[in-house]
């Protein structure tokens, strides 16, 4: 089972990361799984060099900004496509990492529309339970309307979330 570390938290084999923990991860994995990985960063940024990239099967680099608003540089539905590709084209894995500058709000929308296309809502709310997660609204809810996911269920989810900090 892979270490749990401030950065790193491992949901059924799915790992959020922030950009710097995602670049020596593959230390984690064993050459014979079956491991994938998307890597966000924004749309003016560069990926960091990944180590060990023989140990991903395949790897999706994606760039779009961390804003709840659509506007240049936001999330749109290209991206939601190419990341639900991804998800249907990898669906049998032993690790998907995903990763974003911060490990906070993309990464964690993402793997909670990877639970959304599977329909596990105790992993999302798992996520949305986590204090260092803070999912991006613009995704998660493009994500609800791709997938016809609960979406009072969602903003439930975020308005427990949204008290924690009051």
């Amino acid at each position: 089972m892979p270490v749990k570390t401030k950065n790193d938290y491992n949901i059924n084999m799915v790992h959020i990361l922030n950009r710097y923990n995602s670049i020596d991860f593959y230390q984690k994995l064993k050459q014979n799984e079956k491991n994938y990985m998307i890597r966000i960063t924004s749309s003016y940024s560069f990926f960091e060099k990944l180590q060990g990239a023989e140990f991903y099967d395949q790897i999706l680099e994606i760039k779009f900004d961390d804003v709840n608003i659509e506007r240049d540089g936001s999330f749109h539905f290209r991206h939601r496509e190419q990341i639900d590709d991804f998800f249907s084209n990898h669906i049998n894995f032993d690790h998907l990492i995903i990763h974003c500058d911060a490990g906070i709000s993309r990464s964690s929308a993402v793997a909670v529309a990877y639970f959304m296309k599977i329909k596990n809502k105790k992993e999302i709310k798992k996520i949305f339970s986590h204090p260092q997660y803070f999912p991006n609204q613009l995704i998660v809810f493009q994500f609800a309307d791709l997938y016809q996911f609960d979406q009072k269920y969602l903003k439930n989810l975020y308005n427990k979330m949204i008290h924690r900090f009051y």
